[in-house]
Order: C-alpha cells, then structure tokens, then sequence
C-alpha cells in the first residue's frame, strides 16, 4: 500500500484551546482537536491521532507476518485486514 496520509511520525501538543497533531520532522499541520474545551477526553484524541501511523505500521507488519500461515483465515487477521483498507479512504 502506498500512503496517501502525511508520513509519520507525528506529535500531538495543546495551546489555547486545543490540541494540534502535526509533523514531528517539519511542523506541517495534520489535525486538531478543537472545541475550545481542554478535557481528558480531548487530550486522549489527540494522542490517538498522533499515534495513527506507527499503529497502521504495526498492523500492516503484523498481518504481513501472517499471510503464509494457517491462520490467515483467522477472524482477527480479517478485521485487521479491513481496518488497514479503510485508512487510505478507499474502503
């Protein structure tokens, strides 16, 4: 699969009244999280976004790692697999 989302690793940080998911190599903006409301919840989202890439990474590392085996069959692997097609926006 070839990425069409802004390449990783990411950072996550707060201001006012948001958080802000950008670049870790040049600063380029992702995503924010912003209602101007600082809540644990908010927080949370932010972390999660900033962590989408090395998650994808992983999973698509982790289901390669598992295609010549028997249990490629697994339900798991098959949700895994569905997951890792919808992050380019196709699925």
């Amino acid at each position: 699969m070839t990425a069409k989302h802004t390449p990783g690793p990411w950072e996550w940080g707060r201001d006012m009244g948001s958080f802000w998911i950008e670049t870790e190599k040049d600063g380029y903006s992702v995503a924010s999280v912003n209602n101007h409301n600082i809540t644990p919840q908010n927080e949370a989202n932010a972390h999660l976004i900033a962590a989408a890439p090395e998650m994808l990474a992983s999973l698509e590392a982790m289901v390669e790692s598992y295609e010549h085996e028997a249990s490629a069959r697994n339900p798991t692997l098959l949700q895994a697999r569905a997951v890792i097609a919808k992050a380019p926006g196709d699925a």
